[in-house]
């Protein structure tokens, strides 16, 4: 089911599948968010919970027991229950069941809630643990934005400004997972220029930023769409080779590294609740 929000600047819409985000339409009518087009890729925003990323050999373990995950986890997939709406807002729930039980053993209550304020799209985040154990989780978003805004764009035309000058580096992955090497990519610098083969291998991954928030612009263009992400330990960025967009991906936990054990306690990233606690963020996106 497709729910649209709307203001006087802003219209999105939402489908319960994965609570994902179909759409970022500004009132002049320009789309920000990639169609989804699946000779390409076709998601367009999913949620990823309770795992980030690949999984080695798609097992880890919790308690002495090994369990299979899915990569990115299972609420991307999922069908989540619209709690509520206005004309402007609205809440999604996924809530554990007998089938989520059997790949991830606990219990938990996942709100995600949109709200449009003025130019602003608020995407808030609140996990409860309802296990009488302590929940080990990742959480984070996946938002593709276009970079077709005029005629004739190439994706050279864009890059990403950091709101701080950064030095720092990033991680991929090889046959194995993710690995521990850094190559060295912003040296004093706010400016990440996107090319042609930035993606060739996967996600770019930083750990350590400074900047809590990114622009994504063009040379040719006074548009902008901004995404805002206090707190949050992990950004990615990714794409399919050449394609016209990026995702900007705020997270809270990240792949599995080449060499972890597979114990989810010991997963590097992991946010750890305590039984009948919850644990709550929000990114926000803003259209210029």
């Amino acid at each position: 089911m497709i729910t649209t929000l709307k203001n006087q600047w802003l219209s999105i819409s939402v489908n319960s599948q994965g609570a994902e985000i179909t759409s970022i339409r500004s009132n002049d009518g320009n789309e920000y968010l990639w169609q989804g087009d699946p000779a390409v890729w076709n998601g367009q925003s999913p949620n990823l919970f309770p795992f980030i990323g690949k999984i080695n050999h798609s097992k880890y373990r919790f308690s002495g027991k090994e369990y299979t995950m899915t990569k990115h986890g299972f609420a991307r997939t999922s069908e989540f229950k619209l709690l509520h709406q206005t004309d402007s807002s609205a809440t999604y729930r996924l809530s554990d069941s007998d089938e989520t039980v059997n790949d991830y053993p606990f219990q938990f209550d996942l709100d995600i809630s949109f709200i449009l304020d003025v130019k602003v799209l608020r995407v808030l985040y609140k996990l409860v643990n309802k296990s009488k154990t302590q929940m080990p989780f990742s959480l984070g978003a996946h938002p593709a934005f276009s970079m077709n805004w005029t005629e004739g764009d190439n994706i050279t035309d864009y890059y990403i400004e950091f709101d701080q000058t950064e030095t720092c580096a990033y991680q991929q992955f090889n046959q194995t997972g993710l690995g521990r090497h850094k190559h060295s990519s912003l040296i004093n610098t706010s400016i990440l220029n996107i090319n042609n083969s930035m993606f060739n291998i996967d996600s770019t991954i930083y750990h350590g930023l400074k900047s809590e928030a990114v622009t994504l612009r063009s040379k040719k263009s006074d548009r902008s769409v901004r995404l805002e992400f206090p707190s949050f330990s992990y950004l990615g960025f990714w794409s399919k080779p050449a394609a016209p967009f990026i995702c900007i991906e705020p997270w809270f936990g990240v792949d599995d590294y080449e060499d972890f054990n597979g114990d989810l306690m010991e997963k590097d990233g992991v946010v750890i609740v305590d039984a009948g606690d919850d644990f709550n963020c929000e990114y926000r996106i803003i259209v210029d």
